[in-house]
């Protein structure tokens, strides 16, 4: 019996030692692992060879073994072999001690040889193969940048060893076709037009230098019929002798129309050649009608001695102003002069550039209010910093102290040299425009402006609590087409609802689905909701309305339009 009780304490013993020992194993994997994964990790972007660990500094007898899931890119040893584009390899390290093993696995990007910028330059010199007798011959596109390039054609037409001809119908009754050459899933094309022998070609580089357009000439041509139209409204509808016409403007979009034609009747006319040309401005200074920026119609007032038959009035609380969008011709400083009137200097207004103080306009001299003296050229100087193209310019009352002023026009005035300049229209940056909530008509009995810091602009619409209530804007935008609309907002239920409209047309309803509460320091976290609305060119009435009992309440801060370019 002794013999047994001794036996079982030994047992005991050794199955006690057994697992402090597996214990003890356990732990010094864990730490050769912490040991030689020191700087890996998921998601690491790898540029060089790497350095794979095969020896612990305090357990040598540990087995330390590096695989990787494709050794073409990540070999064992740690040699790193990119591709031309980034490569997802899974690196997978094993340690064996003492007959135990433990595995950490790490997913990384090699990253590509491939450099799209100078990609893009190289597309960009590109030059358009000539069209010679009926027949292309094609540049070689071999181990550009590292990957092939491939051209294609359309119209039925084939390349054969990098040649294409075209066959003899094309050239008696003229054909157009398009030349594609497309490289690293980016394309480029070339137009090609091949007249009849009895038509004249198409008039082709059209362009805007200094106060005109011109344009190349086209072999039998004698005359060319010029038309040009801003949106729907023809500006220019004419013969020219030459190969250019004076075309001196309002800054603006373009579209221009060329007709070449052979006044003897012998050769036809060619086809309408069209470009869409973008006038910065070449005047020393730029005029801006203040009425064109008052997003409240109430602003909006009729005035036949004022520039333009209309000033902005009612600028009346703080939070209040224009919102002006103007194309100028480059970057620098600008004299921004704002005609006025006041019967309350001296008065202030704040002049925000692309949402960036300049500083307050001063109005120094009482006008009086109305009357035939009501626009004596009296103006406030000052001077904005401003970027290439579009630029917004907020003209604002932002305190209580600043008074009363009523707003006639705003000029601009290079501040120093002439700035001249024109770019192509996809040089000019379509701009994305902010409406303060505040800005906008107020439409019913409750609804009105509320003051709160953490608003854009310091300030939002509540109250809007009935049927009908709401807000409307006047908005001036720059192009027709379809723009995205963005609505930023706060709530304290859930899914309450507005109708949108421009001028009659509604566009349905938004949901707006984040609670974000009422009020406090929480009270504008990002809550958004968009919807797509079509605008034209100039005046545009849109309007965010409650429509049903049952749409409930939603308080407003600002709205974002956007114009869809991928139309």
């Amino acid at each position: 019996m002794k013999k047994l009780i001794v036996l079982l304490f030994v047992m005991v013993g050794l199955m006690v030692s057994g697992c402090e020992e597996s214990k003890d194993i356990e732990a010094i994997l864990g730490l050769v692992k912490d040991e030689v994964i020191v700087g890996f990790s998921d998601g690491l972007e790898v540029t060089e060879n790497l350095v794979f660990p095969v020896t612990s500094t305090d357990y040598a007898t540990a087995d330390i073994v590096w695989t990787s899931s494709n050794t073409d890119v990540i070999a064992e040893d740690g040699t790193v072999t990119p591709t031309l584009y980034d490569s997802n390899v899974t690196i997978t390290v094993t340690i064996t001690y003492l007959g135990r093993e433990v595995t950490e696995s790490f997913d990384v990007i090699v990253l590509g040889t491939f450099d799209a910028e100078d990609h893009l330059a190289w597309l960009d010199t590109f030059e358009k193969p000539d069209l010679v007798d009926g027949v292309i011959t094609l540049p070689s596109t071999e181990n550009i940048f590292g990957y092939d390039a491939s051209f294609s054609v359309d119209q039925g037409l084939v390349i054969i060893e990098g040649v294409i001809t075209l066959p003899a119908s094309a050239l008696e009754d003229g054909l157009t076709f398009t030349l594609t050459l497309t490289s690293h899933d980016e394309e480029i094309t070339f137009d090609y037009v091949v007249m009849p022998p009895n038509q004249l070609n198409a008039v082709e580089n059209i362009r805007y230098e200094n106060n005109q357009i011109l344009w190349d000439g086209v072999d039998g041509a004698d005359v060319y019929h010029v038309t040009i139209y801003k949106a729907e409204l023809v500006v220019v509808d004419e013969d020219a002798d030459e190969t250019s016409i004076a075309f001196v403007d309002q800054a603006g979009y373009y579209d221009v129309y060329i007709t070449a034609k052979d006044s003897s009747e012998v050769m036809n006319d060619s086809g309408e050649a069209m470009t869409t040309i973008s006038v910065l401005s070449e005047a020393e200074t730029i005029i801006i009608e203040a009425e064109d920026g008052a997003l409240n119609d109430g602003m909006y007032k009729g005035n036949e001695l004022a520039s333009g038959g209309a000033y902005v009035g009612g600028i009346d609380n703080v939070g209040q102003g224009i919102m002006l969008m103007v194309l100028v011709p480059a970057e620098g400083d600008y004299l921004l002069d704002v005609f006025y009137s006041t019967g309350f200097p001296p008065s202030a207004h704040e002049v925000f550039i692309n949402g960036v103080s300049q500083g307050k306009v001063t109005y120094t001299t009482n006008t009086g209010w109305g009357g035939e003296g009501y626009y004596v050229s009296d103006f406030s100087q000052i001077v904005v910093s401003l970027d290439s193209g579009y630029n917004e310019i907020v003209i604002q009352k932002t305190n209580e102290s600043d008074n009363w002023t009523e707003l006639d026009k705003v000029v601009l005035t290079p501040n120093g040299s002439l700035f001249y300049n024109v770019d192509d229209l996809d040089d000019v940056e379509i701009p994305v425009y902010t409406l303060q909530a505040e800005w906008a008509n107020m439409i019913g009995g409750n609804i009105g402006i509320r003051v709160n810091e953490v608003a854009s602009n310091g300030a939002y619409v509540g109250g809007i609590d009935n049927v009908g209530d709401g807000i409307k804007f006047r908005f001036f935008a720059v192009e027709t087409g379809t723009y995205t609309m963005t609505i930023k907002y706060t709530t304290g239920v859930d899914n309450p609802q507005h109708e949108v409209f421009v001028g009659e047309t509604s566009y349905g309803k938004v949901i707006y689905t984040q609670n974000t509460g009422w009020g406090g320091i929480g009270f504008y976290p990002n809550a958004a909701i968009t919807i797509q609305i079509d605008l034209v060119e100039g005046e545009n009435s849109i309007s965010i309305l409650k429509t049903g009992e049952t749409d409930q309440w939603v308080e407003l801060d600002m709205v974002m339009l956007e114009l869809d370019l991928t139309e």
